[in-house]
């Protein structure tokens, strides 16, 4: 009796739950710790799918609370939180996610592409 949203007629995906959306947040910060580079978490607090937003069938402000909760206690140094209000596909969070990379670009971290 979960909510879901349906892809196509083959494909669906059903709504975690506020303690899975938890575990799910541990699960993210546990392989982010391991991270050998730089890192950075961009945590999307207007929503993290396209069928959880206001309106929706499977919006689940509740759920996604626990997870936003979750992700601000469990993200620990050496990886950066960077929290913002905009839905995951938000132009904001495709800009913070782009402005996060051209830091990067700029300070060596990750290598320009060599023009051909």
């Amino acid at each position: 009796d979960r909510p879901f949203h349906a892809h196509n007629r083959l494909i669906k995906c059903s709504a975690f739950n506020s303690e899975e959306r938890r575990e799910t947040a541990r699960f993210i910060a546990e392989r982010l710790a391991g991270a050998s580079g730089p890192t950075q978490f961009i945590l999307p607090a207007g929503g993290i799918e396209e069928w959880d937003k206001p309106g929706a069938p499977a919006h689940d402000p509740d759920g996604l609370a626990a997870f936003c909760d979750e992700i601000r206690k469990v993200i620990r140094p050496p990886v950066r939180l960077v929290e913002t209000d905009a839905h995951i596909n938000d132009r904001q969070f495709a800009d913070i996610a782009l402005g996060i990379l051209d830091g990067w670009i700029a300070d060596g971290t990750v290598p320009a592409a060599s023009a051909s």
